[in-house]
């Protein structure tokens, strides 16, 4: 992640008042990827765990505010299942914030 980030291929985002940039949670054996939707990020990510041991039979790609057939071309990249929003990761519920008003764009 360290090199994708140094060369530019990989950006997070920004939170908070301190402006911290962030683009990875992991938790056990779950990672969580935060970035734009976009086929070179897909790439990117599938390029850095070519030298892991990933069953991505096993790997689910979720994303908020990308439609199904763009969701649908990633998961193909990764040779993965799809979880549609909301879901739940590790006890939480990932879900569209119903408040905003651009709630439901594509990013």
């Amino acid at each position: 992640m360290r090199q994708a980030i140094s060369k530019n291929l990989f950006k997070g985002f920004r939170v908070g008042k301190e402006n911290i940039e962030v683009n990875l949670l992991q938790c056990v054996d779950d990672i969580v990827f935060f970035r734009e939707p976009t086929t070179k990020n897909v790439t990117t990510i599938k390029s850095m765990a070519s030298g892991l041991k990933v069953n991505f039979f096993k790997s689910y790609l979720g994303t908020v505010r990308v439609d199904t057939n763009t969701l649908g071309f990633f998961a193909n990249i990764l040779n993965c299942r799809l979880m549609i929003v909301p879901f739940v990761y590790l006890g939480v519920l990932v879900e569209d914030n119903l408040r905003r008003e651009e709630t439901g764009e594509q990013w």
